[in-house]
């Protein structure tokens, strides 16, 4: 069954107020839990810098920066980049927004990440995105792509014209691995095991906060919402 989902924006500009301090803010949330779409949101309404850890990664080996260089060496040979290296990554960055607020997304990813940010750039707040690993698994596995162009098409609110072809080319489309119902799970199972211990973590911490919804639209008023107690928003952009 196919499920269209069309959505106005209403924007509702809020009078000007200056920002008291600044607002460090994590967010986390499994593959497919439109941790991307919240955080363009978060981004526009509240004026935060998003800091993508794959982004700032890449932009440290382009700059040749030492740990660079030193993760490059890793992924070159096929290895994680170890966590000392990764959070130096990231530090870095931190360190040249003292005076700004940022939302970072990607990071970290394990608890000894976690603890080293802690101890040199702490969050004043966690955002968990809580989806149903089976709205996610509908989500991503119905997915569908023309490989020469990187069309995406999903089979329940973006379906091409004419099942299974590209719309443009009228080549077939294929489901990437990653994609795939088997694949989509592991994935879900293996973050769901490293994540535990995060968010046990920033729970007992007192930073945690947890918003547990099917799609983003339903959850983000409540993340708008509780995010303008901790900082003014510029406006608040409705999504129906």
């Amino acid at each position: 069954m196919r499920v269209w989902l069309i959505y106005s924006i209403l924007i509702v500009t809020i009078q000007p107020t200056m920002i008291s301090k600044t607002l460090r803010t994590i967010i986390m949330g499994p593959p497919g839990s439109g941790k991307g779409t919240i955080s363009s949101r978060i981004v526009k309404d509240f004026k935060l810098r998003h800091l993508s850890s794959g982004d700032l990664l890449r932009s440290q080996v382009h700059s040749k920066t030492k740990e660079g260089l030193q993760a490059k060496a890793f992924m070159e040979s096929g290895q994680l980049v170890p966590d000392n290296v990764m959070v130096q990554l990231i530090l870095n960055e931190l360190q040249k927004l003292k005076h700004e607020s940022w939302l970072l997304d990607g990071f970290p990813r394990t608890l000894p990440q976690a603890e080293a940010l802690h101890s040199k750039e702490p969050a004043d707040v966690v955002l968990n995105l809580n989806v149903p690993f089976e709205i996610i698994m509908g989500r991503l596995t119905s997915r569908w792509t023309h490989a020469p162009s990187g069309r995406i098409y999903n089979t329940d609110f973006n379906p091409p014209k004419v099942p299974g072809i590209d719309d443009v080319t009228g080549e077939e489309l294929i489901q990437r691995e990653d994609d795939k119902p088997e694949t989509v799970r592991k994935r879900l199972e293996t973050y769901q095991q490293h994540t535990e211990p995060l968010l046990n973590y920033y729970r007992n911490l007192g930073i945690l906060e947890e918003f547990t919804g099917k799609y983003s639209n339903e959850i983000w008023p409540h993340v708008h919402k509780f995010l303008s107690t901790k900082t003014k928003p510029l406006q608040y952009t409705v999504y129906k």
